[in-house]
């Protein structure tokens, strides 16, 4: 990038024979001939100057902005604002109606000049929520060639004023650099205080703004220039050397087509209005900041400044004055360090530089600043410095949560008012209007109406809900102007009795520059007044005196001027609309007209769809730019296509406006299921959620890219809205649809209005010309993975639930990929990582490396609790359970092989185990958090480049028993290699009969639970790990996991595929071994002690349980048990060579007659 620094001799020469009128034009040929190159900014100035004054559209301006600055808070405070106001009383209406004179009266030369008046008012008033960014000064950026800073000798003498280039050398001790004597003749202090022009409340804030910063880069406002300063800055310094240099101006917009004054005027004065420092664009060029509150801009070290990249925002460097940051978001607003000099290895500093929303969202924000405390706790920290230099606020919520986090059994007080006009509350009984009717309510967009009149997030200030709008609007009479009463955010902070308070606030302290505005100046406030934490100020003026720690704006909400003309737009619409509704459908007193008093299922049925139908009617007027075509499907008798047995649906939401005509639906198109129950007490674990769980699970299998699942249950007349996640289910607070007609409304139109994303469909899984793909970074490029369908879905709600893809690189059909998507335990190592390790160790039929990640949700981690159920503690509910799994329903308890029938099939853990909402905020939890710790799972991809079927699959029983010795030797490649699989299941020993699949002819896969296994000894880490059915009798015992546990769950899986399968993997129904996947430890490890204890036993149950098709293998699966159990008992000491001997007796098999023949 080229610097605007750098100025071509040629330009500087022409520049000394411009006339006013030439001088855009000069700027226009000056861009064209030198992209990138700054102008003398006395050319910037003419052209600004040449630009005529526009008397009627100006005057009609300020008419607008009378009406619009009225909503200013301190519209009428200022004007008389006490005896140690500053800067004096300034009346800024009065101040327009002076602009307005002059216009009248010809006064003004420009445009520029026009708009300076106005804009020096706003900086005048000390408040840079009271902003006024006209388009002619978005033009330039008029900038100096240095920056300076106040440097004190010896932290106590009065500091003398330096280039900023000239620090690190005085640092060094070098003799030779000079202090600033004078700037354009002047004491380079009272130079400075004549170029404030920053919207502060005292002196020492602006002075502050005027220095550089040393390890966020900030230039600092004398050298990044609000307005023209004349054209050059002269320097005097002690040591008697003088220089000159000349004032340039960075251009920020394309000049093609102007020529002069008017054709400036018709392209940049447009009225188009920039961006508030907040960072929410409004019309005119994105990234823009005026510069009437243009901090100056900090950049990360070693970064390049160029003007049009400029934000306020700043970035915190992990790596500078402080040592190497402990915890530092990705937003970089926010970091915490350890000091490491003599004397202060206690202390812990909280560096806060903005409040802004970070790029990974608010978590991440106080995910950091909950590390830093958790680690300062860890690391004995006793003090602590918040460190709140340059924070120039930000989000009220992100402030007031690091109070909470800082301080969790104290409530801040965040106390605010509004200015009580007539408009405001005319606009706030509108809202007020709405709320009273549900339909209304929640069919109108209040937009911006509900951050500023709505009183439902509001308390009074002792914390509780207002009684009425009226109790809320006052008036309060405070130095002759009327506001509303004082009112408070109504958090819950969530943090107290969970979080210890990591430091006393009586050793804390807070360091400031004075520069803190906004939601840092409520930050400090909340901490002097509430915790007592003290205040260190740092520079400011030359003098020997009190300096005020905060000089910045001290407010709460920020209104756009943009927005309030939609503002007032909405509110004329939504009167319009409140006056010409029909009678109410919903009375406060009967609740929902037509609702049928006994509740009982078809009638309700009846008036949910007649109520949904007519909601959809009326939203469809209320919000037409909806794409989705959504009805509530009503077929409770009718049952589902695609359940393992008959299952009916009470009713759900789907996409189709005619689903009542009788179409059997598929669970592959239900978005949102729902259970009706007339009795109000069936709204219990064991009734209607129990059922509700059941469908998510159908609904959850049945759709492939689902990430969770919304439902709701309806018990006479209390609602409850569910979210079935991978962790389980949580659910709201039980509310009556006929008293709380609101929610009841807002709930259903959430549902017809959502987008797939909010329904739980996963965003990551792109559709294009039918192909579904997902895009992966891989050495350093991105690559597209087409998925060519499902091989496997796990049957059930909460776990891992894995769902493995068959997919390939786009464009490269031939070469096979396996997509495994599965939630983790943030604690476990990643499969991905082992999965590596074995490619790269060359261990055989183990599935080899492709690629891993974890699946990215708008640049943030897919997870559940932070993503999903945005970091809602579901452990502080009264009712938490965790970890509660579902045993099936309707399985036979003593079903023979002679007695199977048609009910439903069960499988493995793996595939079948359910969390199921017996409480209303249920979910499994990770086995090694603690219980008071939020459960969380992770969302993660694995590809592999090897494809092949369960081998319950095999096309025949040799193919089956090679595929066993296969995945055997896998097995033993996987343990020298240092690694114990620890999860033999059927669904993870694979088999490749493909001609032409590159993969291994048989594979393991799924090394989730697998561990690095120490070499010495047998033994791996303790803790029952494994699918059920097939675990080890001394994993179910507890043992320490051993390789020769993962060699007798082999047998099991060989065991098991004889029972329950016949020929190509067909599936004969439900077994008496089926309980095993989910009947308690004790029962499971007698049952398998009891068939493998004598060997007559076992063949008799060999003979009766095993498949027609798998009856030759009775001998050979009797030799197995023999070898693996010898004696009938279980293994005593680790025998390597079982490895051996099991493979033995399989090959041996695949040549017996018996097993040959038709099979």
């Amino acid at each position: 990038m080229k610097s605007i620094l750098i100025l071509a001799l040629a330009a500087l020469a022409a520049a000394k024979t411009r006339t006013s009128q030439a001088a855009c034009a000069f700027i226009a040929s000056h861009q064209e001939k030198h992209p990138g190159y700054a102008v003398p900014a006395t050319a910037a100035f003419e052209c600004l100057n040449s630009v005529p004054v526009d008397t009627q559209g100006d005057l009609a301006l300020i008419g607008e902005l009378k009406q619009l600055w009225q909503f200013h808070s301190e519209t009428g405070w200022l004007k008389n604002p006490g005896p140690d106001w500053e800067d004096g009383p300034i009346d800024i209406i009065g101040e327009l109606d002076k602009v307005k004179s002059g216009l009248e009266a010809g006064t003004y030369q420009s445009e520029y000049e026009v708009q300076m008046a106005i804009q020096s008012i706003t900086v005048r008033s000390g408040s840079d929520h009271l902003t006024y960014n006209p388009d002619i000064l978005r033009v330039f950026v008029f900038v100096r060639h240095f920056s300076v800073a106040s440097i004190s000798s010896d932290g106590k003498a009065l500091p003398k004023l330096y280039v900023n280039t000239d620090v690190a050398a005085l640092a060094n001790g070098d003799s030779t650099v000079s202090d600033i004597k004078s700037i354009n003749g002047m004491d380079p202090y009272d130079f400075l205080k004549a170029n404030f022009f920053s919207p502060s409340r005292a002196s020492d804030g602006r002075m502050n703004a005027m220095f550089s910063t040393g390890d966020t880069k900030g230039m600092g406002r004398f050298r990044v220039q609000e307005m023209y300063r004349g054209p050059t800055t002269d320097v005097v310094w002690s040591n008697s050397k003088k220089t000159s240099f000349q004032n340039i101006a960075g251009i920020r917009q394309d000049f093609s087509g102007v020529f002069d004054g008017e054709s400036f005027f018709r392209k940049f004065c447009t009225g188009a209005l920039t961006r508030h420092h907040s960072g929410k664009s409004k019309r005119g060029e994105d990234g823009v900041i005026p510069p009437n509150i243009l901090d100056p801009a900090p950049t990360i070290p070693n970064g390049t400044y160029h003007p049009s990249a400029r934000v306020k925002r700043r970035d915190i460097p992990f790596k500078g004055v402080y040592p190497i940051a402990v915890a530092g978001n990705k937003g970089s607003n926010v970091a915490g360090y350890f000091l490491e000099d003599d004397g202060f290895e206690d202390v812990a500093v909280l560096k806060i530089i903005s409040f802004d929303q970070p790029k990974n969202g608010p978590a991440d924000f106080e995910d950091t600043i909950r590390s830093f405390l958790n680690q300062s706790i860890a690391h004995n920290k006793q003090k602590l410095v918040i460190d709140l230099r340059e924070n120039g606020g930000g989000l009220a919520h992100l402030c007031l949560g690091a109070f909470m986090q800082l301080f969790p059994d104290m409530e801040p007080f965040a106390g605010m008012r509004y200015r009580a006009t007539d408009v405001y509350n005319k606009i706030g009984d509108v809202v007020s209007d709405v709320r009273r009717e549900p339909l209304l309510a929640a069919q109108v967009d209040l937009g911006p109406l509900r951050r500023f009149w709505d009183l439902w997030g509001l308390r009074t200030a002792r914390g509780d809900s207002f009684d009425s709008r009226e109790q809320f609007k006052g008036p309060v009479s405070v130095n002759d102007d009327d506001f509303t009463a004082t009112c408070r955010w109504g958090y819950t902070t969530g943090y107290k009795g969970r979080y210890p308070t990591a430091f006393d606030p009586s050793i804390v302290v807070i360091l400031t520059d004075a520069s803190c505005h906004s939601a840092c100046a409520a930050l400090h406030e909340e901490l002097r007044n509430i915790a007592g934490v003290k205040t260190v100020t740092v520079g400011g003026r030359p003098e020997n005196g009190p300096i005020q720690a905060v000089t910045g704006t001290r407010g709460g909400h920020i209104v756009e001027l943009s927005e309030l003309a939609e503002i007032s737009r909405i509110a004329l619409g939504i009167s319009s609309d409140y006056e010409l509704r029909s009678e109410p459908a919903f009375h406060d007193d009967n609740g929902w007209k037509g609702w049928p008093q006994d509740a009982n299922e078809k009638s309700v049925l009846e008036w949910l769809a007649d109520f949904v139908k007519k909601l959809v009617v009326f939203a469809d007027t209320q919000k037409s730019n909806t794409t989705h075509q959504r009805s509530l499907l009503a077929q409770p008798n009718t049952p589902m296509q695609g359940s393992t047995a008959d299952r009916k649906l009470d009713v759900g939401f789907v996409d189709n406006l005619k689903a009542d005509q009788g179409f059997r639906y598929h669970w592959k198109q239900i978005l949102v299921p729902g259970e009706l129950k007339s009795n109000p007490s069936a709204d219990t674990a064991s009734k209607a959620w129990l059922d509700l769980g059941r469908y998510a699970r159908e609904v959850l299998v049945a759709q492939d890219t689902r990430r969770f699942v919304l439902g709701f249950t309806l018990c006479g007349s209390l609602m409850r809205v569910w979210s079935f996640d991978r962790l389980g289910a949580i659910a709201s607070e039980q509310f009556d649809i006929n008293k709380d007609g609101l929610q009841f409304v807002s709930t259903v139109l959430g549902f017809l209005w959502m987008n797939e994303e909010a329904l739980g469909f996963d965003p990551t899984i792109k559709v294009s010309d039918g192909d579904r793909f997902i895009n992966i970074k891989r050495n350093g490029s991105t690559e597209r993975i087409v998925i060519d369908g499902v091989i496997l879905r796990a049957r059930c709600v909460a776990g891992r639930a894995a769902t493995c893809w068959k997919a390939h690189p786009e464009g490269h059909p031939e070469t096979p990929l396996v997509i495994k998507d599965s939630w983790q335990y943030p604690e476990r190592d990643e499969e991905g990582d082992l999965l590596r390790e074995v490619t790269d160790k060359d261990v055989v039929n183990v599935a080899r490396y492709y690629h891993h990640e974890t699946v990215q949700v708008h640049e943030t981690d897919d997870d559940i609790w932070k993503n999903i159920r945005h970091s809602l503690d579901v452990t502080v509910a009264t009712n938490y359970q965790p970890g509660r799994q579902m045993r099936p329903s309707n399985m036979a308890k003593d079903t023979t092989r002679k007695g199977r029938g048609s009910t439903s099939r069960k499988r493995p853990s793996s595939q079948t185990d359910s969390v199921v909402p017996l409480s209303k905020r249920s979910c499994s939890v990770s086995p090694t958090k603690a219980a008071s710790t939020p459960p969380n799972r992770v969302h993660r991809h694995i590809i592999l480049q090897d494809y092949g079927k369960p081998i319950y699959k095999a096309s025949s029983r040799p193919a089956l028993l090679a595929a066993l010795v296969g995945c055997i030797e896998g097995h033993e490649s996987l343990y020298k290699a240092g690694i114990l699989h620890r999860d033999i299941s059927i669904n993870n020993l694979m088999i490749n009969e493909e001609s032409g699949n590159p993969s291994w002819p048989a594979f393991l896969i799924d090394l989730d639970l697998a561990i690095r296994e120490p070499r010495e000894g047998a033994s791996g880490a303790k803790g029952k790990t494994g699918t059920r059915a097939f675990m080890a009798i001394g994993a179910l015992l507890g043992e320490q996991h051993s390789f020769m546990h993962d060699l007798e769950s082999f047998f099991w899986v060989l065991f098991w595929i004889c029972i329950h399968y016949n020929a190509n993997g067909k599936d004969v129904g439900s077994t008496e071994f089926d309980s095993w996947n989910y009947e308690g430890d004790n029962k499971l490890i007698l049952s398998k002690v009891g068939t493998i204890g004598d060997e007559s036993l076992f063949l008799k149950i060999a003979v009766e349980n095993f498949t027609p098709y798998h009856q030759p293998l009775v001998t050979w699966v009797n030799r197995l048990h023999k070898e693996v159990f010898p004696s009938g008992e279980r293994w005593k000491q680790p025998e390597p060579e079982l490895y051996s001997s099991m493979k033995k007796i399989l090959h041996d098999a695949q040549e017996d007659r018996g097993v040959l023949a038709d099979g």
